[in-house]
């Protein structure tokens, strides 16, 4: 807990907050001469595990006409674990996937890209009726994913670890979790490629290079880097850094479901959970 001091902490909100900040204005931020030297403690904090990036979310609805979301599935069953996770790989649409432990039965969470809501289902009907799966819960995420970073430090003071749950309900300004507008531009392969890479969280353009080189995609790093600028360009991807409030081994990682009466209190219980604490988020209804 105190392997940071007041300077780090300063540049992790920063850059939580702002991925897009140059070194020249974290250095006048920060009130440090030599602005070279941010990217000596960005290395630092890297090495600490305390941030990685930045990294790139997806609009999609900047490239898409039709609807695309992300949902999230709960799936009971009694097959083994590998059996599963091999099965739900052949529907193509996950980001990702976790084991939940019941009492009962076995079960997975699973995230899942969805432009045809009843097709998804009918997948899951059948696997329910052939016996495969004893139980689903399909919930349909409306709008985007916000990352909120830690809060380090308040008025000098730093943060507790431990969030405030007497403020749950109070006023606040709301984050906005909208899609942007459709931009109406066709992707070309590279770029395709790149926004595929970015949602498994890869986000070293000579690693997706490289990786896509030997699938058979041979493109130079300027073709490479081209595409980036476009995606960047268009806001079809932007930059975020994830910033833990610890180092990440010693993170506890998480899902908190919460279901209120309103989308108005839903909205401010997302932004008061954990607010000016350290604690990392990701938000999204």
């Amino acid at each position: 807990m105190k392997d940071l001091n007041s300077t780090e902490m300063k540049l992790l909100q920063y850059l939580g907050k702002n991925p897009e900040l140059t070194n020249k204005e974290l250095a006048s931020m920060l009130e440090l001469k030599n602005f070279p030297y941010v990217s000596s403690l960005k290395a630092g904090l890297e090495e600490k595990q305390y941030c990685v990036g930045p990294y790139y979310q997806t609009d999609y609805s900047r490239i898409f006409k039709n609807r695309v979301r992300k949902a999230v599935a709960f799936v009971l069953f009694e097959q083994s674990y590998k059996f599963m996770l091999e099965l739900l790989k052949k529907i193509e649409c996950f980001s990702y996937v976790y084991p939940i432990e019941e009492r009962f039965f076995k079960s997975y969470m699973a995230g899942i890209f969805d432009s045809d809501t009843e097709a998804v289902k009918k997948i899951f009907d059948y696997l329910k009726r052939e016996g495969i799966i004893f139980h689903y819960e399909l919930y349909l995420q409306e709008g985007r994913t916000c990352v909120i970073p830690p809060t380090f430090l308040v008025d000098s003071e730093e943060t507790t670890f431990v969030p405030p749950l007497d403020n749950l309900l109070q006023e606040t300004e709301v984050t906005d979790l909208s899609y942007g507008p459709f931009e109406g531009i066709s992707l070309s392969l590279p770029e395709q490629l790149l926004v595929s890479s970015f949602e498994q969280g890869a986000y070293v353009l000579t690693q997706i290079m490289e990786e896509k080189r030997t699938d058979g995609a041979f493109f130079t790093y300027a073709e490479w880097k081209a595409a980036k600028d476009r995606l960047v360009s268009h806001q079809v991807v932007q930059p975020v850094y994830d910033v833990f409030p610890l180092p990440t081994m010693d993170c506890s990682h998480f899902f908190l479901f919460v279901h209120t009466e309103s989308i108005s209190d839903m909205q401010k219980v997302l932004v008061n959970f954990g607010k000016n604490s350290r604690l990392h988020k990701k938000v999204f209804l």
